[in-house]
């Protein structure tokens, strides 16, 4: 074997190596805001250039054999030149993306090995296909093509996880019918309308604006209890047997051209179907336990047209539940690491949790909130009374979109928390007793989105200004108390 191409096997082996050995590598501190985790951003970009320069190549060798074109093996030659050199830099872009911190389980774990494993065949295959142009051996081609499909295979398996990851496990599979024909709802006339029926529909059509972290209008229908509360009209959302004086009903019959029409101009309307439940359901009961086998006719006939809908629902909730389990695996292991409690959080109407401090309470500091960061999305409680969170830890904080309650008196925050803080955008309960906050960074509470309390009992701010901001702040209770805990 000529010296070059000896130097260039090995440098193609040891290159490999270092890529295997990767997700070996322990993962430090992130540094979220260095060039290397610009780098990594970049890997969606980088991604899309593997995937249709690698799939280029069989397609060009197939066109090759059939046709007897050899000309075309110029076209060969850089494509696969371009396709080795983008899988690598998409592959190190994704390697320092997954060392930010920003995710973690066992879907990241799976694509980060497909894109280590795809990186080192997309190198041997260069490295066959070298060996094949210049007949190093007999079988060089044979070996180069089964190992170039192999890539192609691994760049598929390696890309619906990629898929999986942003667009959700099912994104290729959800709008499929199902296989044998669709399934059936076990004791369809058991079903109760409102838990099972309605909800299905409020979850298509209505929660994404009225859920418990998005309240347009403050009304929140993501239970039978927040639809009773009703909204900031003050009017009755839900009467009883009467679907007309239901603003419920009311506004999902009002003409499109109507300023209080819902759901509002740019989303999906509701079917026929889907208003004879809700108006059936209101008309016939309006409570929550009322079964399909109780209704009338009618309303049966409407529930039966919509059960396809009502299984792809059903079907998201088992997922969503599996989902759930999944994730307070990982957040249990992770926290008794940490010394820290996590549960489901028994005031929120979705799949998030609350964080709290374990008794006896152990030494929790900015680093403990650091490895949370890839969960951060799935917390909407945390009380962390007298833990060493500093102004460092309150920025990790100000990463988490679904807080709803942060209770973090007797911490050692100061006058700045205020200020990363703020851009949450779910947040309405704060407490900042017994800290370092002053005089100055509370005038950054009229800018918190969604604040309805905030504890200042035993801060550096004047009871004077306590007072004044809770009489100007409209919205917000200022209070010079202590405060829960939890």
């Amino acid at each position: 074997m000529r010296k070059p191409l000896l130097i260039s096997s090995l440098l193609t082996l040891a290159l490999a190596s270092g890529l295997l050995s990767l997700p070996f590598v322990p993962i430090g501190e992130s540094n979220e805001t260095g060039f290397l985790t610009f780098l990594g951003h970049l890997h969606p970009l980088l991604v899309h250039f593997p995937i249709v320069l690698l799939m280029l190549v069989p397609l060009l060798e197939a066109y090759v054999w059939w046709k007897k074109t050899p000309a075309l093996r110029t076209i060969i030659d850089g494509l696969l030149a371009s396709s080795l050199l983008s899988s690598l830099a998409a592959a190190l872009a994704g390697y320092l993306l997954y060392r930010s911190g920003d995710y973690s389980g066992s879907l990241v774990n799976q694509h980060l090995w497909g894109g280590v494993v795809l990186s080192v065949a997309c190198l041997l295959t260069g490295l066959l296909y070298v060996y094949a142009r210049l007949q190093v051996f007999r079988r060089a081609f044979q070996l180069y093509v089964g190992l170039l499909l192999f890539s192609n295979l691994a760049l598929i398996y390696t890309g619906h996880l990629g898929g999986s990851l942003t667009h959700g496990a099912d994104f290729l599979t959800r709008a499929l019918p199902e296989w044998g024909g669709s399934p059936e709802i076990e004791n369809p006339d058991e079903l109760r309308l409102f838990e099972e029926v309605v909800m299905g529909i409020f979850q298509a059509k209505c929660l994404n604006c009225h859920n418990p972290h998005k309240a347009k209008g403050g009304l929140v229908m993501s239970s039978y209890q927040a639809l009773l509360a009703g909204g900031d009209s003050q009017k009755s959302m839900l009467v009883a047997r009467q679907p007309d004086s239901s603003e419920l009903y009311r506004r999902i019959v009002l003409p499109e051209t109507h300023e209080d029409h819902m759901p509002p101009e740019g989303k999906p309307g509701l079917t026929e179907a889907e208003l004879a439940i809700i108006h059936g359901w209101i008309a016939e009961s309006g409570q929550p336990n009322y079964r399909l086998d109780s209704a009338s006719v009618e309303l049966q006939q409407a529930v039966q047209a919509y059960m396809p809908q009502l299984l792809r629902f059903q079907r998201k909730r088992d997922e969503q539940g599996r989902e759930l389990a999944q994730t307070y695996a990982e957040l249990k292991e992770i926290c008794r690491e940490l010394h820290l409690h996590v549960e489901p959080d028994p005031d929120a109407d979705s799949l998030l949790f609350a964080l709290s401090m374990q008794l006896p309470p152990a030494y929790v500091d900015d680093r403990s909130i650091q490895r949370l960061m890839p969960y951060r999305e799935a917390f909407s409680k945390i009380s962390l009374p007298a833990a060493q969170i500093t102004d460092e830890g309150a920025y990790f904080l100000s990463r988490f979109p679904n807080l709803r309650e942060l209770y973090l008196q007797k911490t050692c925050l100061s006058g700045e928390s205020l200020i990363y803080l703020k851009t949450l955008p779910n947040l309405e309960v704060l407490n900042l007793s017994f800290t370092d906050v002053d005089d100055v960074a509370v005038f950054e509470l009229p800018e918190y989105p969604s604040l309805r309390q905030v504890f200042l009992f035993q801060t550096l701010v004047g009871a004077n200004l306590i007072t004044a901001l809770d009489k100007r702040l409209q919205q917000v209770k200022v209070m010079n108390e202590e405060g829960p805990y939890y």
